[in-house]
């Protein structure tokens, strides 16, 4: 049971994590492809915000959406190990 508990909270975890990170990476290839589409910046209004600004902004949230997942991901994994550990000290009586 606590094996199943900590795998899930680890895949849990692991999957927001990724979420995050696949985010804040979108964000600067918005940013690199708005560059290579408008390289002079000549589409910008003068006095408009830069446009790294908003992509700083994006990746900003993708690090805080997937710095949430960190909690489940590392409880997740100290409860596997703990729950390996007391299968192997269980053996370890059996055969001894």
């Amino acid at each position: 049971m606590r094996l199943t508990l900590g795998l899930f909270l680890t895949l849990v975890g692991a999957c927001i994590m990724l979420a995050g990170i696949f985010l804040a990476l979108r964000s600067l290839v918005g940013l690199y492809q708005g560059v290579l589409d408008d390289p002079m910046g000549d589409a910008r209004p003068v006095g408009g915000p830069e446009p790294g600004d908003a992509a700083q902004q994006g990746m900003y949230q993708g690090v805080i959406f997937g710095a949430v997942g960190i909690p489940p991901f590392l409880i997740g994994i100290v409860i596997v190990k703990g729950a390996i550990a007391r299968k192997l000290i269980r053996a370890g009586r059996r055969a001894g």
